[in-house]
């Protein structure tokens, strides 16, 4: 009994849930504010090219890679055990200890694990997530 009593408590919570969800006065509401939102839809498009003009001349500013660092293509051919040099964005560090960092890095075009980084205690500290840092390294992989 309750078991049963339990299971219909639940389904007429989904119900309720799913009911409120419904926004049955979208079609009143569309009708008497029609002219208004032509307006201002026209003022926002116009404000959102501008910003997405600017978004996109950032991003390829700071997407761009300093002289001798490898793509991330160039980094994924690159053979085991060769030397790397790479440029990423800090998402997170797992660890330091006795000058040596481990940190979770990604570029637009793909992600690194970088372990052993030599790296000070003051230097770890400043390494926040988004972060930009160039990495000199050997490229290896975990077995």
């Amino acid at each position: 009994m309750k078991k049963k009593t339990l299971a219909l408590t639940m389904a007429m919570a989904m119900v309720l849930s799913l009911a409120a969800c419904g926004n049955s006065n979208a079609d009143v509401a569309a009708e008497s504010t029609a002219a208004a939102t032509t307006e201002a839809a026209t003022e926002a498009a116009t404000t959102e090219a501008a910003t997405e003009a600017s978004t996109e001349a950032a991003e390829a500013v700071a997407d761009e890679k300093s002289e001798g660092v490898m793509t991330y293509e160039e980094y994924m051919a690159a053979d085991l055990d060769s030397e790397v040099v790479i440029e990423a964005y800090v998402q997170a560090k797992q660890s330091w200890w006795e000058d040596k960092a481990t940190l979770y890095t990604q570029d637009q075009d793909g992600a690194y694990f970088i372990y052993n980084a030599a790296c000070s205690e003051e230097d770890y500290a400043k390494l926040v997530p988004g972060t930009k840092i160039k990495v000199t390294g050997y490229k290896t992989e975990w077995s």
